[in-house]
């Protein structure tokens, strides 16, 4: 804390040294300004149950007690560029925007770039993690054709009533009401 600061926002206590804002009744004014690695501690005298601080490259907001960490909104947003863009927002309604600040679903994806596709991406420890690697679902061409697309060399399989329905096999072979694959699929 700056001395002009703690002098202006912060009481502090003669007999301990230890700034403190007052008890009851008082009001702070003005920034209050923490170094770097001096973490602002909220809750129980030892260490805080909620502490947010900056580590010079990160910063962070920790919940250490024992109970949630809850966030009330109305909607929230999480914004780079000093706030012109939002990258994900929870709205009141529950529903999630990635890429959008007002969805219209549970949850919502759009590519606000109209020469990138727009894809979620699943994948798993044993498959890996990068763009090659998982399951991934979404548009491409302009916003017109759908995709779903298996990068792993292994099948594609979709169920109706809990019961596999149909079944692409790594080779392109695709198999209808059976497991056994075996008619050839259309190409491209």
């Amino acid at each position: 804390v700056t001395a002009a600061k703690l002098a202006n926002s912060i009481n502090t206590d003669i007999a301990t040294g230890v700034a403190a804002l007052p008890k009851a009744g008082g009001t702070m004014t003005g920034d209050l300004i923490l170094n770097d690695n001096v973490k602002l501690e909220i809750g129980s005298a030892s260490g805080g149950d909620l502490q947010i601080y900056h580590d010079a490259s990160d910063s962070y907001i920790t919940d250490t007690g024992t109970g949630n960490l809850l966030i009330q909104y109305s909607d929230l947003y999480f914004s780079k560029d000093g706030g012109s863009t939002h990258s994900v927002v929870f709205r009141s309604t529950g529903n999630v925007g990635i890429g959008l600040t007002g969805p219209q679903n549970i949850l919502s994806v759009h590519q606000p770039d109209a020469d990138s596709h727009a894809y979620v991406h699943i994948t798993h420890q044993d498959g890996g993690s990068t763009s090659s690697d998982g399951l991934s679902v979404g548009i491409e061409d302009g916003g017109v054709n759908a995709v779903i697309r298996n990068r792993e060399n292994g099948y594609l399989r979709m169920y109706t009533n809990n019961t596999e329905r149909m079944r692409i096999d790594s080779s392109g072979k695709i198999g209808i009401g059976s497991e056994a694959s075996t008619v050839s699929s259309y190409t491209p």
